[in-house]
């Protein structure tokens, strides 16, 4: 399947429209994985960074940068959420995608 526009150095005058809309639904379903491993990730850098560098106990850490746990805990909802929707219910299924 060729391409109207190259990625690139883009041709304006040869832009195609895109068959089909935007969907967060779309990016929700296929993107979950990915948010969750980035955020926990990031997590795990500054965690080790306080145990490991600043010396700090794990309680400590979490006393003093409790906005990462919530950000973990936020992103394991959204995780855990959008895949009981997507094995259980039909909520994030859309046709032609």
């Amino acid at each position: 399947m060729g391409r109207a526009t190259p990625a690139f150095f883009p041709r304006l005058r040869g832009y195609v429209a895109p068959s089909l809309s935007f969907s967060w639904r779309s990016v929700a379903v296929r993107e979950h994985h990915t948010l969750f491993l980035i955020t926990v990730a990031f997590a795990v850098v500054e965690m080790l960074e306080a145990l490991i560098l600043e010396k700090q106990s794990f309680t400590m850490w979490v006393i003093e940068e409790p906005l990462w746990p919530l950000v973990v805990g936020i992103a394991g909802l959204f995780y855990l959420a959008v895949r009981l929707l997507r094995k259980n219910t039909t909520l994030l299924k859309q046709a032609g995608r």
